[in-house]
């Protein structure tokens, strides 16, 4: 079976721009039409910054966060070697791109709100996130992008850059949480 595929750019705002990748089974213009075409990949960016997360580092992500922010403490302790399993699969994502897909994402930003009401489900997330962070920071991987992820969470550039100068982690992900209420 041959595929082919269309490459389309969106504008969504001045700075960010949506490169979705539509890829379908060679078929008449009728079917394809009746069908429609099946989004395989799609790339989102903002200058500076471009969100490159796997598909399957997406759904441990999206797992993971809807676990832990509709589950009371109690039945998350039922689920805990399920929770590390995720946990693993996302490991290596840079912290970036792992706030990144979350705040560009709804759902998974309502989730945030809700593990952050919870200090049982804060602590072991917040510090996870203020490793990986000072790692990209002290790599020197933080500072080039750090403009081009505000623009694309759209939280204010200086708030951000004042927390990571300061190296106030949960500070800098408090600040894209409150950007969400």
């Amino acid at each position: 079976m041959r595929y082919f595929v269309l490459t389309a750019t969106l504008a969504l705002c001045s700075s960010l721009t949506a490169e979705v990748e539509m890829v379908a089974p060679e078929k008449s213009a009728q079917e394809l039409i009746a069908d429609g075409p099946v989004i395989a990949a799609h790339t989102l960016s903002a200058k500076g910054f471009t969100l490159n997360v796997p598909e399957e580092k997406k759904q441990a992500i999206s797992e993971l966060l809807i676990t832990m922010g509709e589950n009371s403490p109690l039945k998350l302790g039922f689920k805990k070697a399920h929770l590390q399993s995720l946990g693993k699969q996302i490991h290596g994502l840079p912290t970036l791109q792992f706030l990144a897909y979350v705040f560009s994402e709804e759902k998974l930003s309502e989730m945030m709100v809700l593990i952050h009401q919870s200090s049982f489900k804060w602590k072991p997330l917040i510090t996870g996130m203020s490793n990986g962070l000072t790692k990209a920071d002290e790599h020197g991987d933080l500072e080039p992008k750090l403009a081009g992820f505000a623009k694309f969470v759209n939280v204010d550039y200086s708030v951000l850059k004042k927390k990571a100068d300061a190296k106030d982690w949960e500070g800098f992900v408090v600040a894209l949480i409150q950007n969400q209420k």
